[in-house]
């Protein structure tokens, strides 16, 4: 990870402090692209659920939903590649804003150019896609 310097000249972190900068960074980006994260009296427990877990080539597909706020889940496949035993990183795999969803980069639908979340299982990747919940407030 990187910081810009003074001078403008990307630097690398070597430092809790530069850590601590880059973060507020990612979190200020972060807020222009998807709006503010809700306040802490907002917050609910995960309270994640795997519905049915089906096997496809190299990886298996769950259908989950979590919690994000009370009374609203969002829907979401998370693809884990077979053999995946221990923790690890997840990639966030968005789609695009059409009526399937989160179906198309799981595979599952007609447009083969689109199984991005797919392609990267297969590949070892854990991914994560989601549909996203209707904010109900404002943003």
């Amino acid at each position: 990870m990187v910081l810009r310097d003074d001078a403008g000249w990307l630097q690398p972190i070597t430092t809790p402090l530069q850590m601590g900068m880059r973060r507020a960074l990612i979190l200020a980006g972060m807020s222009l692209t998807m709006g503010t994260l809700p306040d802490s009296d907002c917050r609910v427990p995960i309270d994640a659920q795997v519905v049915p877990t089906v096997p496809v080539a190299g990886y298996e597909r769950q259908k989950i939903s979590f919690a994000t706020e009370l009374g609203d889940r969002v829907p979401a496949w998370l693809l884990i590649p077979t053999g995946q035993t221990s923790p690890g990183a997840t990639l966030l795999c968005l789609h695009q804003t059409t009526g399937i969803g989160k179906d198309e980069p799981a595979g599952l639908g007609a447009l083969e150019n689109l199984h991005h979340a797919h392609e990267l299982a297969v590949r070892g990747f854990v991914c994560l896609v989601q549909d996203p919940s209707i904010r109900r407030r404002p943003l």
